[in-house]
């Protein structure tokens, strides 16, 4: 089995009226299945209302067999 890989994009958008639905931020990820069942995530977030954030994270999940 070949590795599968599943890429997108959250948009961050308000709340408050006077910026209703207006983007404030997003995130792109990617979620990959490796051959021996290894799944990895990997995102990168940004948020532009003051303070400014960006975060980068990476998950990897391994189940051991027996």
């Amino acid at each position: 089995m070949k590795h599968r890989t599943i890429r997108g994009t959250v948009q961050y958008t308000s709340k408050k009226p006077e910026r209703l639905d207006q983007e404030r931020g997003r995130e792109f990820f990617t979620i990959t299945k490796q051959s021996d069942g290894v799944k990895v995530l990997q995102a990168h977030c940004e948020i532009d209302d003051e303070l400014n954030v960006i975060r980068d994270v990476v998950l990897v999940c391994s189940l051991l067999r027996e």
